[in-house]
């Protein structure tokens, strides 16, 4: 049997723990008083309810992109000359539909992925929010996409970017520099034509403009070395591909 003054202790006991906390206890913030409870920022939330782009970014792009601290397999995404070329179209479409036979996936929903149209357009938004005007590369800027070129002229054009990248830095050139069978295996043409445009600056791979000092690349000459590097792809018994397929105004493209 409780007595009455054992029930008047408990709740005395519970204004004395009450009154040693460092925040005054309302009504308002009765719930969340207890040591060792979650701020509610931490709260765990379903994946489709996060809105923060920070998160987003850090969840489903920094482990294949970086994030400007740590180097990533793939293109930075903050890349300058990535940023000045890109379209807030093509990267909605990247993000949402991957890129097939690649390690690009689809993040959208309806794609097998998960992501909602809302956090898709968070992540675009932050991505073409880091451009800066300081660091654009003057133009004239080529055309993120373009069909392939002529692969023979193309092969001196790579001779020449190749000679010029190992006076810069030899160990990114070697074991056949973007024409390894595996590399070539993994992406697709436009990933290759991103890549001789923006570059990898943080791996000592310069821009377009930069790769051969004094001669920037033209456009020309841009899409005539990506013919002759997708020339190299070899198929699934070998066998080089003949002749190089062209772009497919309904394929998916790579950053």
């Amino acid at each position: 049997m409780i007595t009455r003054s054992f029930g008047l202790a408990v709740p005395m006991a519970l204004v004395a723990v009450l009154a040693g906390c460092e925040k005054p206890i309302t009504l308002e913030n009765f719930d969340n008083w207890m040591p060792g409870k979650p701020k509610l920022e931490n709260v765990w939330k379903p994946p489709t309810e996060i809105t923060d782009f920070k998160k987003l970014f850090a969840q489903n792009c920094r482990g294949c992109h970086g994030d400007g601290h740590m180097t990533g397999a793939s293109i930075a995404l903050n890349d300058p000359t990535f940023l000045a070329i890109i379209s807030p179209e093509e990267l909605t479409r990247l993000i949402t539909d991957g890129v097939p036979k690649t390690p690009m996936p689809a993040f959208a929903i309806r794609n097998g992925g998960q992501l909602t149209d809302e956090q898709i357009e968070i992540l675009v938004k932050g991505i073409l929010a880091w451009k800066n005007p300081a660091t654009t590369p003057p133009g004239p800027l080529p055309p993120y996409a373009a069909q392939l070129g002529n692969a023979a002229a193309g092969e001196a054009v790579y001779a020449a970017y190749l000679a010029s990248l190992e006076k810069m830095n030899p160990r990114v050139t070697a074991q056949g520099f973007m024409t390894n069978p595996a590399f070539l295996g993994l992406v697709s043409d436009q990933h290759i034509r991103t890549l001789i445009i923006t570059g990898r600056p943080e791996l000592g791979i310069p821009n377009f403009q930069n790769a051969i000092p004094g001669k920037p690349l033209s456009d020309q000459d841009i899409a005539d070395v990506v013919a002759w590097i997708v020339s190299k792809r070899l198929n699934e018994f070998g066998q080089p591909l003949t002749p190089p397929t062209l772009p497919n105004a309904n394929e998916s493209s790579q950053p």
